[in-house]
């Protein structure tokens, strides 16, 4: 049986096609709820804020076990809540209304951004702290580590500013990047003692920058995707 416009229900009241072509959940009473439940999920259980609560763990309870569980249940969990409030948001707006590209408010960038690179910077100074207390080669693998990531942040946040459609959302990275690169130096040059042997700090480096590239292509995949199926 053929079903017909005038036979299908809309759960909410889109705006007119015509003065409105595309519809953001934050133009809907019924779906701004969802979307920015699904927003603050994402930046309170973003793998800098669950390293954070991770450190903080592994300072009161004395071991790895604990802390690295916390970590990925903390990120994965809020993954997947994050997305799931995010598609009940968009679920009231047919795929071809869908604003797909609309920016969000710049105070909930600002203060993502901010809560961030704050958490970010003591989380780091925590670990440095914890670090001294490590074999020197755990110690410089996992400095290597995070020297890789401010230098994969730095090309991501050039590659963005080179973009004018990702300029502002590359600018909004700056303060996370300042933050894990001050606290980086400081743990480096005041925190850490003894001498830092290079040759594990690279491998370090060179472990990570392989994982982020990776994942850096499995995200690029997921949004070709998405786009495609939009």
């Amino acid at each position: 049986m053929k079903i017909t416009p005038a036979q299908i229900t809309e759960t909410v009241a889109l705006p007119s096609a015509e003065q409105q072509p595309l519809v953001h959940p934050l133009d809907l009473p019924e779906a701004r709820s969802d979307f920015r439940r699904a927003y603050v999920t994402r930046a309170l259980t973003s793998p800098g804020i669950a390293l954070v609560i991770a450190v903080l763990l592994w300072f009161l309870v004395e071991n790895w076990v604990a802390p690295v569980t916390t970590f990925f249940s903390l990120a994965i969990i809020g993954y997947f809540a994050a997305s799931w409030s995010e598609r009940e948001a968009w679920s009231y707006i047919p795929r071809k209304r869908r604003d797909l590209g609309r920016e969000l408010p710049f105070s909930w960038q600002l203060a993502s951004s901010v809560l961030l690179a704050a958490l970010l910077s003591v989380g780091v100074l925590l670990l440095g702290v914890k670090l001294g207390d490590l074999r020197s080669e755990i110690r410089d693998y996992i400095l290597g580590s995070g020297l890789a990531i401010v230098a994969m942040c730095l090309v991501v946040l050039v590659v963005g500013l080179a973009r004018p459609a990702t300029r502002r959302a590359a600018l909004f990275t700056i303060p996370p990047i300042v933050g894990l690169a001050t606290s980086i130096a400081i743990v480096y040059f005041w925190v850490l003692p003894g001498v830092v042997e290079s040759g594990t700090v690279l491998l370090g480096a060179a472990v990570t920058t392989v994982i982020g590239a990776l994942a850096g292509v499995w995200k690029l995949r997921e949004q070709r995707k998405a786009a495609g199926s939009a």
